[in-house]
């Protein structure tokens, strides 16, 4: 089981796709440069692998966004463990209950702007977590791998809201 810390907002300061997330049960994620490109049978962990006629569009995302996607699209899976951060707090916590999908439906995760978050892993969230606030660093990833000092500070936040950790 792998633990993240993952953000739904768009840009640094924009508007939050937590509700929308948290209401069709997935954790979204969605570049421009990929809107539209169904990731499911293609290999993105690592450049080399990328098909030929992706890479333009691969080569406009900046490390981060790529780092991101690839948790989304390759990592992800049955089990692992999503605690969802706004601002300085941790909204939300949720299990992964699937793998990657491409879901271009269009009431699913879109921004007001129309553009969808096509890039999902279906989630059971608890709705029964209450928000606390903590900073684990790396304030600005979109997706976080929790381990070692960050998943205890997260942990003992959480023990002392009176909540259960993982």
């Amino acid at each position: 089981m792998t633990v993240y810390r993952m953000a739904f907002r768009i840009g640094s300061q924009g508007h939050e796709m937590w509700d929308e997330c948290r209401k069709f049960g997935v954790a979204a994620i969605g570049y421009r440069p990929l809107w539209k490109v169904d990731l499911s049978k293609m290999d993105i962990s690592d450049r080399d692998k990328i098909p030929d006629k992706l890479l333009c569009r691969w080569d406009k995302l900046e490390a981060a966004p790529k780092g991101s996607l690839r948790k989304v699209v390759c990592e992800m899976k049955q089990g692992d463990i999503i605690y969802v951060k706004q601002g300085p707090q941790i909204v939300g916590k949720g299990i992964v209950t699937g793998r990657y999908t491409f879901n271009a439906d269009s009431r699913i995760a879109r921004r007001p702007d129309g553009f969808a978050w096509e890039h999902q892993v279906p989630v059971d969230w608890d709705l029964s977590f209450r928000p606390i606030s903590v900073l684990l660093g790396s304030e600005l990833t979109t997706v976080l791998y929790l381990k070692g000092q960050r998943l205890q500070k997260l942990k003992a936040a959480i023990r002392n809201s009176g909540q259960k950790a993982c």
